[in-house]
């Protein structure tokens, strides 16, 4: 009600409708129901004050929240930060960028384009008098405004930031991680800013993801990670004195073995490290020592460990 009262004071109406701005986490909660009946008492209000009215959002509000019946005969203003906007609906005023350059202002401002001409001629402010004319731009140069302005620069995908890969183990199937992908604090959104394809993904060693930039985003990168074998199972155990002789399965695409031993109950974990799938120990100081088994596939030099197997207990004659 200040805007009324504000342009009643200044005996002139506003050139476009009022929107409400439906965004807000507090209104996210709100039932579908009762944010249809927010939106109709805002709008109730001004209009029988003689203003015209609008709801704005974006694309994910109108899709999601904004679903109540109220809503299907409003004029709509949608925000999609995006080359073009995807909303199926009809709406009036498309926001595509929050950063955009304007000549003669310092920093990023909001950029818009009217797709309705939904302006209204200006007319003394309700309850006032007045004989001011204004000249009121025709639909058909708001038509060729929004089409022949060039949107906001795409961004390369490069030039975002990538959620790290974990190790993923073998399954003999190819493998799709997902990415979490991140642009000056905004979350993309697989299928409107990028696409994933993938590598062959199927054996141990190096595996890839290429996101391609779509939308309002150019370009490609290729991101690594790594398939590493899977977890050994111990077979058996067979004691020696002051030794033993620890054998498991053979692991798929393994290039060697990591077995971790110590005395059993200490801290401190010795290594060794066997090409096939068995260890003889031999000139062991202690009676009992505990002993696990991890496989390794060597890419560039580097080793990429799977998972240790569980323990065992090797007991020495």
């Amino acid at each position: 009600m200040r805007m009324v009262n504000k342009c009643k004071k200044w005996n002139t109406s506003p050139s476009l409708p009022i929107f409400y701005d439906m965004e807000d986490t507090v209104q996210e909660k709100a039932s579908k129901t009762l944010k249809g009946q927010m939106a109709k008492a805002f709008c109730d209000i001004l209009e029988n004050e003689g203003y015209k009215t609008g709801i704005y959002a974006n694309k994910n509000w109108w899709v999601n929240y904004l679903t109540a019946s109220y809503f299907n005969n409003v004029t709509r203003w949608v925000a999609q930060y995006r080359s073009s906007c995807t909303y199926k609906k009809s709406y009036a005023i498309w926001q595509c960028s929050e950063n955009a350059s304007v000549s003669g202002i310092s920093g990023g401002v909001d950029l818009n384009y009217m797709v309705k001409d939904i302006y209204i001629k200006k007319s003394p402010a309700p309850g006032t008098t007045s004989t001011a004319t204004e000249t009121i731009p025709t639909t058909t140069a708001i038509a060729t405004t929004a089409t022949s302005t060039t949107a906001a620069a795409k961004k390369k995908i490069s030039s975002c930031k990538f959620s790290s890969i974990a190790n993923k183990t073998y399954t003999g199937k190819q493998i799709k991680p997902s990415l979490t992908i991140t642009y000056s604090n905004k979350k993309l959104v697989k299928g409107t800013d990028y696409t994933l394809s993938y590598g062959t993904n199927k054996s141990t060693g190096k595996g890839t993801v290429k996101v391609t930039g779509i939308g309002d985003y150019n370009g490609s990168s290729t991101r690594i990670f790594y398939i590493v074998p899977k977890k050994p199972t111990i077979t058996s155990i067979k004691k020696a004195k002051r030794g033993g002789t620890i054998k498991w399965k053979k692991v798929t695409g393994a290039t060697g073995y990591q077995v971790a031993y110590r005395k059993k109950g200490a801290k401190t974990w010795f290594y060794a490290y066997v090409k096939t799938n068995q260890k003889k120990f031999t000139g062991l100081k202690y009676k009992t020592y505990s002993i696990k088994v991890r496989a390794y596939k060597t890419v560039s030099g580097k080793k990429h460990y799977g998972s240790y197997s569980s323990t065992k207990t090797l007991k020495t004659k």
